[in-house]
C-alpha cells in the first residue's frame, strides 16, 4: 500500500460489479457503500486484493445498497436494498433520478440506468417499493369494470391512503414514506454527497426529482408525474390497459391534466415487448399526450443523437444473450440490456442521455418542400401576419400541418402556454416558460428543424424571449452573448431584449426590421 489516499479510492466498475455479488449473497450485512463498509464483510486477504483495485481507479461513482428497514424500522415488509449512486467527480446537476422496478423485481436489478445518470452528474436512487402483484392482473381480477381501479391503485401505493379493496399498502409502506426515510438515511450516512437538498423537513422536493421506472413501477412514476410537479418522466415499457372497456384502451387516470408539464414527458418502449402489445402502447402513449411531438421514433434508425426531438423513442434490437428472449427488460433491465463491443457501456446509454439531458422546447418546426409541421407544447396556438393582430388557431392540435399555399408572405406564430412562471435554471424555464414564445418564420425560406428558446439571464424574473427566423439574413450579434446562431440557411435570434441588451435598431435584417424592432422595441 503506497498511500492511504490511494486505499480510500471508489473501486473500478467491474470490480464493483463482483464485489457488489458477492455481498448481496450475505445476509448478515444490511448496508454497502463500495470502498468503505464493504470491508467489515471480507476478509483480511480478500481486503488486500480490494485495496489494490481501488488504487489503480479513479473517477468512478459512489454506490449504496441499503434495505428500508434501516431508514424505518417500521417497514418490515418489500426489505430488498435500495441503491443508491452519486459520481462526486462530476458537476452536481441537483436534480434526483429516482427509479421504481417493476413487478417482483428489486433495484438491484437495473443498476446500469442510474449509474449512467450519475455519471451525468444527477442523484440517482432505485427504491424497494411493494410491488409483488401487477396492478393490471389485480385490477382485472378484482375491478374489472371500473376504469378508475389502476389509477386508484397507484395513489394508494405511492400515499398509503386506502383506495381499493384488492390492496393493502399503508402509509408506512408507501413510495412516498420510502423514499423520504431513503434520502434522510443517506443525508445522514452520507453528508458530503448532498442527498438532503431533495426534501425540506418532511416534505419531499418533487420538483428536483426526475421519476422514472420500468413496467409496473413506469405506471407509478408516471402517476407521481400526473399528481405532482416533478422534474421530468421517464416510462420504460409500461401502460395501465383497461380490458374492460368497449373497445378496450387506457384507465382513465392516463387521460387527465398533468401537473408535471407535457413536455417533460418520455417513453422508451421494445416494438416485440412479449408482455406489452405495442399498439396499445401507442395509443396509450397518445393518452398521455406524448405523441403530441410526433410518432414513435426507432432509436437504432435514427440519424442523429437528437431523434428529431421525439418523446415516444422505440427500438427493435435483440436482448442481450443472457436474456436473449427479455424484450420486455431489453430497454433498461441490465441483464437484458444489450452492450456495446466494449462490453462495459450499454448499446442504449446515447438513449438514456437523451431521455434525461434532452432539452424539451416549446416549439419544433418540420419543413417539406409542400408543408410546414408545427409541433408544440400545451397551450393556445396564435397566428398573425404583422405582429399585431393575433388570431388563435381553430380547434389547433400538435402536429398543426400547415400547406405553403396557405401560409402567406410572412407567417408569425406565438404560444401560450398555461405553465406558471417561476425562477428556473436555463434548461427547467425551455420547458415551463410562462412568457409569449415568439418566432416568426417566412413562407419561402429553407427547411428549418428546431426553434430553441433560451433566456438572456438565467437566474431572471423577466424573460421575454423572441425568436426571429429569417431568409439567408444576417442578424449581428452585437454587444451581446448568444444572441444569433444560423440554423440551415436562416438565422435563429435568441436572447431576452431588456434596454441593457439592446442591439441597434440597423443591426436587424431589412426583411424583418420594420416588424421586429416595432415588436421588440414597444415591449421592453
Amino acid at each position: 500500500m503506497k498511500s492511504k489516499k490511494k486505499a480510500n479510492k471508489t473501486l473500478h466498475p467491474t470490480a464493483g460489479n463482483v464485489l457488489l455479488w458477492i455481498w448481496a449473497s450475505l445476509p448478515a450485512v444490511d448496508e454497502l457503500d463500495v470502498g468503505h463498509r464493504f470491508m467489515r464483510a471480507i476478509s483480511h486477504k480478500s481486503i488486500f486484493w480490494v485495496l489494490l483495485l481501488a488504487s489503480t481507479a479513479s473517477g468512478v461513482p459512489q454506490e449504496a445498497l441499503f434495505r428500508p428497514s434501516v431508514t424505518d424500522p417500521a417497514i418490515t415488509q418489500f426489505n430488498d436494498r435500495h441503491y443508491a449512486v452519486v459520481d462526486p467527480a462530476v458537476t452536481g446537476r441537483a436534480r434526483l433520478v429516482l427509479f421504481l422496478p417493476g413487478t417482483g423485481a428489486t433495484p438491484f436489478l437495473y443498476r446500469e440506468f442510474p449509474r449512467n445518470a450519475a455519471r451525468l452528474g444527477f442523484h440517482a436512487l432505485g427504491l424497494m417499493y411493494p410491488n409483488d402483484n401487477a396492478i393490471n392482473v389485480l385490477c382485472e381480477q378484482f375491478a374489472p369494470s371500473d376504469p378508475d381501479a389502476a389509477g386508484n391503485a397507484r395513489l394508494e401505493v405511492i400515499d398509503g391512503s386506502d383506495r381499493v379493496g384488492f390492496l393493502a399498502v399503508n402509509s408506512i409502506d408507501s413510495i412516498q414514506n420510502r423514499l423520504l426515510k431513503a434520502l434522510q438515511y443517506l443525508q445522514a450516512t452520507y453528508p458530503s454527497q448532498g442527498w438532503g437538498q431533495y426534501y425540506n423537513g418532511s416534505s419531499l422536493r418533487w420538483d428536483k426529482l426526475i421519476v422514472c421506472g420500468h413496467s409496473q413501477g413506469s405506471g407509478m412514476a408516471a402517476m407521481l408525474a400526473k399528481t405532482r410537479v416533478t422534474d421530468r418522466c421517464i416510462i420504460f415499457t409500461g401502460m395501465d390497459w383497461w380490458t374492460g372497456g368497449a373497445p378496450p384502451r387506457p384507465y382513465n387516470w392516463m387521460f387527465t391534466s398533468p401537473q408535471t408539464p407535457v413536455d417533460c414527458w418520455f417513453c422508451f418502449a421494445h416494438e416485440r415487448d412479449q408482455f406489452l402489445d405495442f399498439t396499445e402502447m401507442q395509443a396509450a402513449a397518445a393518452a398521455l399526450d406524448v405523441t403530441r411531438y410526433g410518432v414513435y421514433e426507432r432509436v437504432e434508425s435514427a440519424t442523429s443523437d437528437g431523434y428529431r426531438s421525439r418523446h415516444f423513442l422505440s427500438t427493435n434490437l435483440e436482448p442481450a444473450p443472457a436474456q436473449s428472449s427479455s424484450y420486455h427488460g431489453c430497454p433498461v433491465v441490465d441483464a437484458a440490456t444489450p452492450m456495446q463491443a466494449n462490453g462495459v457501456t450499454p448499446v442504449f446509454k446515447p438513449v438514456w442521455d437523451y431521455l434525461l439531458l434532452h432539452d424539451t422546447k416549446p416549439i419544433t418546426i418540420e419543413c417539406t418542400p409542400s408543408s410546414m409541421s408545427i409541433i408544440f407544447s400545451p397551450g393556445t396556438l396564435e397566428q398573425s401576419d404583422d405582429l399585431s393582430r393575433w388570431t388563435p388557431q381553430p380547434a389547433a392540435t400538435s402536429p398543426l400541418v400547415v400547406p405553403r399555399s396557405a401560409l402567406s408572405f410572412r407567417s408569425f406564430y406565438r404560444l401560450r402556454t398555461p405553465w406558471p412562471q417561476r425562477r428556473l435554471s436555463r434548461r427547467g424555464w425551455q420547458r415551463r416558460v410562462a412568457s409569449l414564445v415568439r418566432f416568426a418564420l417566412a413562407a419561402q425560406s429553407p427547411p428549418c428543424h428546431t426553434f430553441d428558446v433560451l433566456p438572456k439571464n438565467e437566474d431572471s424574473n423577466h424573460h421575454r424571449p423572441s425568436n426571429v427566423f429569417s431568409h439567408g439574413e444576417c442578424i449581428e450579434g452585437r454587444r451581446s452573448r448568444q444572441m444569433a446562431h444560423w440554423i440551415e440557411g436562416g438565422w435563429h435570434w435568441l436572447g431576452d431584449f431588456r434596454p441593457e441588451h439592446e442591439l441597434p435598431r440597423d443591426s436587424l435584417p431589412g426583411l424583418f426590421r420594420d416588424y421586429a424592432s416595432r415588436w421588440w422595441w414597444s415591449k421592453i
